[in-house]
């Protein structure tokens, strides 16, 4: 009686199943050959018109490209480990940018005296003040006689240079119109050279052998020993 039971259980299973099966499946029909594995791919366009999708397939030529550039960027990494690293780094220094302002040197000109024969003291000195506040470099390739050697007064001694042939060539000052010594105003000059030319001036008597018409001459040899700079040589046109 138990078997009886039981199969009868079982049957009522098995058509209750079968009906909510069916129920869920919505009475597909068998399947008339067996499925594929996966389902079947289909390639559209944008404006969805099939394809064929082996054209989205990349290339043989693409993957051998990702290949070699993959193989670079490690050969690139290779070299920071190495000494070919270092002759592939470029130690430029990084520009900055201008600040509008031009470099000094840029800005100053050169002022060149090949022979100043001297003149009125007022004169020059007001020359090479306007000189002095240009901020040009000085040049003197030849002689700078009497007044012209006033110049020491007024142009700093790092805007001088002396070419070989250049001279300073000192006498006591005269009256223009009288042209009687001068020797209180030729002091004053005196006092405001650079030391070094004073102390030459000094040994060679000033100022009581200087006269109104000879000259004691200071050669370019001797202001270079004395720490003037000698001028580099001149472009031959």
């Amino acid at each position: 009686m138990k078997k009886t039971l039981l199969a009868s259980v079982a049957a009522l299973f098995l058509v209750t199943g079968t009906a909510h099966s069916r129920e869920w499946q919505g009475n597909m029909p068998n399947p008339v050959g067996k499925l594929p594995s996966y389902p079947p791919v289909v390639c559209v366009t944008t404006n969805w018109t099939p394809e064929p999708c082996k054209n989205r397939q990349p290339s043989v030529d693409m993957f051998e490209g990702m290949s070699k550039a993959i193989e670079f960027f490690k050969w690139l990494e290779w070299t920071k480990t190495n000494w070919l690293g270092t002759v592939m780094v470029d130690y430029k220094p990084v520009a900055k940018p201008w600040n509008g302002v031009w470099p000094t040197r840029l800005r100053q000109h050169v002022t060149v005296l090949y022979h100043e024969v001297g003149g009125l003291w007022d004169k020059h000195i007001e020359r090479w003040s306007a000189l002095a506040a240009s901020g040009d470099d000085v040049e003197i390739r030849g002689r700078c006689i009497s007044a012209c050697t006033t110049i020491m007064a007024y142009v700093p001694t790092e805007k001088i240079c002396f070419d070989k042939r250049a001279t300073l060539e000192f006498h006591m000052g005269r009256d223009p119109r009288t042209q009687e010594p001068m020797p209180e105003w030729t002091e004053v000059m005196f006092n405001q050279f650079p030391i070094v030319i004073r102390t030459w001036l000094r040994n060679k008597g000033w100022i009581e052998k200087a006269t109104v018409d000879d000259y004691w001459v200071l050669t370019a040899e001797e202001l270079w020993v004395m720490g003037y700079r000698k001028c580099k040589e001149e472009r031959q046109i």
